[in-house]
């Protein structure tokens, strides 16, 4: 019994290890978004002053704002999409890779009791002395 408790004990490590991997990865795929989500503004912020610059000086047009506009909801909207499906499939395969290990600790847990054979009633002292036992 002591060694079925221990067992599961690092099997609980294991998998609380496993998690806290996980929850690492998550958070750091966070600060990537967050890096994303800020670089996408820096630029806005660029595009909005160099279009004020250029309306101060006369040389901003409505067309040109449009143009840079579309350019840069084009970009942006491209970024997050490639970000948004990189994150999804990792997401995915990271909780694949969580489900494999809980599988892989059960079936370790489990495939030592599928070999050995069923125990019968009688005590193994009952069962040698009826071996050794004459026929008579």
């Amino acid at each position: 019994m002591a060694s079925q408790s221990s067992a599961k004990s690092i099997d609980l490590q294991g998998l609380l290890g496993e998690a806290v991997k996980f929850e690492v990865r998550s958070l750091s795929a966070g600060a990537e978004y967050l890096q994303a989500w800020i670089g996408q503004a820096a630029k806005l912020v660029d595009l909005a002053e160099t279009t004020l610059h250029d309306i101060e000086e006369d040389k901003g047009s409505l067309s040109k704002t449009a143009r840079a506009l579309v350019k840069f909801g084009q970009q942006n909207a491209d970024a997050f999409s490639d970000l948004s499906g990189r994150f999804s499939r990792l997401y995915f395969e990271e909780i694949n890779r969580f489900v494999d290990v809980i599988e892989s600790k059960g079936e370790k847990r489990q495939a030592p009791n599928a070999k050995s054979p069923p125990r019968s009633r009688r005590s193994k002292k009952a069962e040698s002395g009826a071996r050794s036992t004459p026929n008579a």
